[in-house]
């Protein structure tokens, strides 16, 4: 039982600090960063991230929607 419960914890800990962390942006992707709700940071490049956990926040957006740009009617 005690053992267990080490797993458990210790499974916890692992998505708490290792994974919260860490964000991927793909290649039809760009992220603004925010911490505490304000914009920090923009990433136009694909690739692996990290954050800080409970303070930044990730908020993405496609690239495929910004890229066109309409003539005037």
């Amino acid at each position: 039982m005690k053992n267990i419960m080490l797993i458990v914890i210790g499974a916890l800990l692992f998505f708490l600090f290792f994974l919260n962390p860490s964000f991927i942006v793909m290649q039809t992707q760009q992220v603004v960063l925010t911490q505490l709700g304000k914009p920090i940071k923009t990433i136009y490049e694909p690739g692996l991230y990290f954050k800080v956990p409970f303070l930044q926040e990730t908020r993405y957006f496609d690239n495929r929607l910004l890229d066109y740009d309409a003539a005037p009617a």
